[in-house]
C-alpha cells in the first residue's frame, strides 16, 4: 500500500525493570557493503541475538536486548540499492513494544478524535473505520503528542518522553510543531511511551530472522512495480495482492516470535528518527543508535516512516 496515505506508529515503552547484562559490543568495523548475509555474519562474529520468545501482556510485548544485522543482504530481491547495506547494531536495553498498530479505539480512549478520512474516491486505498482498525492519516507530531498523553494517563503517571515546541492546531487535524526533542537528551532515558528508533523497530520486526519477512524469503516478481502472490508475506500481512485495496483490522495474520502482529503489510508506521539514509546502513557497527529527531539542530530533515508493505 502507498506510503503517502497511511502513517502509523507502534507505541513503545522502555522496560520498567532493570535490563539484563548487555551482549558484547561488536568490535568489527564494516568498511563497505558485503556480498551476502553469510559474509556479513563472518564480519561480525560477536553479534549475538538472544532467544526469541513471546512475552506479551496488556497489549505490550517484551523485546530482549541483543545484536542483529540491520539492513538487507545484496541478494535480496527488491532491496534498496544504496541505503540497506548490512551493519551490526547492538541494543543494550530491553524494551516493550505495542503488539499491534495503535487502533482507532486506542486513539479514542485518550479523548482524541480520529483524523477525517479522505472523500470517497479521493485516495486509492479504502479506509477501515472499525474500532480495531489502525488509526490512519496521523502526522508524526500527532503521534508524539499521543505518546506523551498515553504516558501521563498511566497510574501512576509515567514521564512524558518528548518536548514539543512551537505547536499549533488540534491533534489529529492540523497539529504542527516547530521541533521535537527527547526530554533528558536521549530517547533511551525516558521510562514512558515513545516511538521506537528505526533500529529498535527493525530488530523487533525481524524477531531474530534474517530473511525479507520473519516468515521467510520474498518471492521475486518481474519488476518492483509488479505485485504478485507471495506465500510468506500472505501468511503474515495484508499487501497489494491480498488486501482488496483495503486497510484491515489488526491481528488478523500470523504473529512473529516476539508476539507482534502486522509488522509487514497493512499500513506504514512512524519511527522516532529523522530520515537519514546513510545514518545506519552501510556504516560502522553501532550501539544504541540515537539520531536526533526531526527539527532538532543539525537534523533539518523529514521524520522517517517504516514501509511495511510492498508498493
Amino acid at each position: 500500500m502507498c506510503r503517502r496515505f497511511w502513517a502509523l506508529l507502534f507505541a513503545v515503552a522502555c522496560s520498567r525493570e532493570p535490563p539484563k547484562a548487555a551482549p558484547p559490543e561488536t568490535s568489527v568495523e564494516l568498511e563497505g557493503g558485503v556480498d551476502s548475509a553469510a559474509d556479513a555474519d563472518s564480519m561480525a562474529p560477536d553479534c549475538r541475538h538472544p532467544a526469541v520468545t513471546a512475552g506479551c501482556i496488556d497489549g505490550l510485548c517484551r523485546v530482549e536486548a541483543g545484536c542483529f544485522l540491520m539492513g538487507s543482504p545484496p541478494d535480496e530481491w527488491g532491496r534498496a540499492r544504496n541505503n540497506e547495506d548490512q551493519v551490526p547494531v547492538t541494543l543494550t536495553r530491553n524494551f516493550f513494544i505495542g503488539q499491534h498498530e495503535v487502533t482507532r479505539k486506542d486513539w479514542a480512549a485518550l479523548g482524541l478524535v480520529p483524523p477525517p478520512l479522505a472523500d470517497p474516491g479521493a485516495e486509492d486505498i479504502i479506509p477501515c473505520v472499525l474500532p480495531d482498525c489502525p488509526i490512519t492519516k496521523v502526522s508524526w507530531f500527532d503521534v508524539l503528542e499521543y505518546a506523551n498523553r498515553l504516558s501521563l494517563r498511566q497510574s501512576p503517571p509515567l514521564p512524558a518522553c518528548y518536548e514539543l515546541t512551537g505547536c499549533t492546531g488540534t491533534v489529529g487535524s492540523d497539529f504542527e510543531c516547530a521541533a521535537a526533542a527527547p526530554i533528558g537528551g536521549s530517547i533511551y532515558a525516558c521510562r514512558g511511551y515513545r516511538l521506537p528508533t528505526e533500529a529498535e523497530w527493525e530488530y523487533a520486526a525481524r524477531a531474530g530472522t534474517k530473511t525479507a519477512f520473519f516468515a521467510g524469503a520474498i518471492t521475486a516478481n518481474s519488476s518492483t512495480s509488479e505485485c504478485g502472490p507471495d506465500p510468506n508475506l500472505e501468511a503474515i500481512g495484508w499487501y497489494c495482492f491480498n488486501s482488496g485495496n483495503t486497510v484491515h483490522p489488526v491481528m488478523q495474520k500470523k504473529a512473529n516470535g516476539w508476539g507482534l502482529f502486522d509488522t509487514s503489510g497493512n499500513v506504514t508506521e512512524w519511527v522516532n528518527d529523522g530520515y537519514d539514509p546513510l545514518g545506519y546502513y552501510g556504516g560502522r557497527p553501532a550501539t544504541d543508535p540515537n539520531p536526533p529527531p526531526f527539527g532538532q539542530e543539525g537534523r533539518p530533515i523529514d521524520p522517517a516512516v517504516v514501509e511495511t508493505s510492498l508498493q
